[in-house]
């Protein structure tokens, strides 16, 4: 198995530090966006090498949220983050498996509406990829109301049928 842990936002974190990571996205979260999608375009090769490497498993982490929630907006991710889960999907999702995507905090206070919009937009990325798991960062947190939980299943159950 090999891997890392330099994906986006954690290489933002270490490149620049939370001090200036939190400035730059609070003063101008489009430009600081730019960035990113520049680092996005820096790292490409790298996966891409990942890709096509032997080694039977590669993990890839992020953290883009702690136990209190993410910590840049939420439109920050949608906007600069998310859309290069698109691309692995589209580009890899035929031949590799991918695993998560989804936000626990939706699970800990959203709607039901709320979260079959969160387990739509998921299944909407991986549904035609065979290796895609669909799965919650960090796993469902304890204290997740259990119809939440239960919900989420059968929305699940429901979108991912091929």
């Amino acid at each position: 198995m090999t891997g890392c842990y330099v994906s986006c936002v954690s290489g933002l974190i270490e490149m620049s530090g939370w001090q200036l990571l939190s400035e730059a996205c609070g003063t101008d979260s489009e430009q600081f966006g730019h960035v990113t999608n520049r680092y996005g375009d820096f790292l490409q090769p790298y996966f891409e090498s990942l890709a096509e490497c032997k080694a039977p498993a590669n993990m890839v982490h992020d953290d883009i949220c702690w136990t209190s929630g993410p910590f840049l907006s939420r439109s920050w991710y949608e906007n600069y983050v998310f859309p290069n889960m698109n691309y692995i999907a589209e580009k890899y999702g035929k031949t590799h498996v991918f695993i998560g995507n989804a936000d626990t905090r939706i699970l800990l206070s959203g709607t039901k509406e709320v979260i079959y919009a969160e387990v739509k937009r998921c299944m909407d990325i991986g549904k035609q990829c065979p290796g895609y798991l669909m799965a919650v960062g960090n796993h469902i947190p304890a204290n997740t109301p259990v119809e939440s939980a239960l919900y989420y299943n059968e929305c699940y159950e429901k979108l991912s049928k091929r």
